[in-house]
């Protein structure tokens, strides 16, 4: 298992304390052949020169790093450039020149490590995840095993709750447009420890063989924000991959048990919701799961005025609105 290289893409924006953090956890994993790609979305907090500076330190005071990996930066237009022969792996800083959103800020990162570094597996990992030591050993092991698997998930946990489900892979609910997290919220005693096949998993952490993206394309650059690794594994699995979930292998992710809404949010979830149905729904079952979704948006809104929250009522109907227009 050990010569299968496996690229990991990082999505930085205004966020280097939490990337410093994911890349500390990262250096203490027990598998061996993984190439770092940070990509950054066009930060203005100084996370170039903070992330930069710290990968000098790290290389400066740790031999071993230095022994295992080769340190480069390169920015978005210097992908054109032919790849260069290295006998290491990679840990590269590539500087987008805009923010490209969720989306497309990863599939530079992918366009780069199928390009130069022509990993196996990519993995996908939020900026915001502590990982666990075995964490990619475990990812592995269903996707070598079992014929046919595309795409592996870990058990997410919060951070710093560890001991609370943030997602144990998802099942498609197609009434609200949306692939549910099971077990969210849920204190962990072992009752998501079976591995399975599942809809979808979470974006947080998401390991996908190399061919498959060759084969299905990249993230949906029409989603920008949310939503996008539903699409993609709807995608996958109509090409005849499993999607799987592997509870052996555990990520923390920052994100908190209850997250304030706001316009960007609320406008994005209705959106990408009904883009989700016209993509992979035939036209009477968009029509019936659509009117479902347009009823909830109007409940949503309808609280958010009354609450006196007119931007979010706002920001509801505007997004249904996109989805249709879409």
């Amino acid at each position: 298992m050990d010569d299968l290289r496996v690229s990991i893409v990082i999505l930085n924006w205004n966020g280097w304390k939490d990337t410093l953090e994911c890349l500390d956890s990262l250096w203490e994993i027990n598998y061996p052949n993984y190439d770092i790609i940070i990509v950054d979305n066009d930060s203005y907090d100084d996370s170039v020169l903070k992330i930069r500076k710290y990968l000098e330190m790290v290389f400066k005071t740790d031999n071993s790093l230095k022994k295992h990996f080769e340190v480069k930066e390169t920015s978005q237009m210097d992908l054109k450039e032919e790849p260069e022969e290295s006998t290491k792996n990679e840990v590269t800083l590539i500087k987008a020149r805009e923010n490209l959103g969720f989306s497309c800020g990863n599939n530079l990162g992918i366009e780069y490590a199928l390009k130069f570094t022509k990993p196996d597996y990519l993995l996908l990992l939020n900026n915001d995840t502590v990982v666990k030591g075995d964490f990619l050993n475990g990812l592995l092991a269903p996707a070598i095993a079992y014929e046919g698997v595309g795409v592996v998930g870990p058990k997410t946990c919060y951070f710093p709750e560890k001991d609370y489900i943030n997602s144990a892979g998802a099942q498609m609910k197609w009434p609200l447009g949306i692939a549910q997290n099971r077990g969210i919220g849920e204190l962990d005693q072992g009752q998501y420890d079976e591995s399975r096949e599942v809809d979808s998993v979470l974006g947080a952490c998401m390991l996908i063989r190399s061919h498959v993206i060759e084969e299905v394309g990249m993230l949906d650059s029409n989603f920008f924000l949310m939503m996008e690794e539903t699409d993609f594994c709807l995608r996958v699995a109509k090409a005849g991959y499993k999607i799987f979930y592997q509870p052996s292998s555990i990520v923390y992710h920052k994100e908190g048990f209850s997250t304030r809404s706001s316009q960007l949010s609320l406008y994005y979830s209705y959106r990408n919701r009904i883009i989700i149905l016209k993509k992979h729904l035939s036209h009477s079952k968009l029509i019936i799961y659509s009117n479902l979704i347009f009823f909830r948006a109007l409940m949503d809104a309808m609280a958010f005025w009354i609450r006196g929250e007119w931007k979010l009522s706002g920001a509801v109907i505007r997004g249904c609105y996109a989805g249709w227009k879409f």
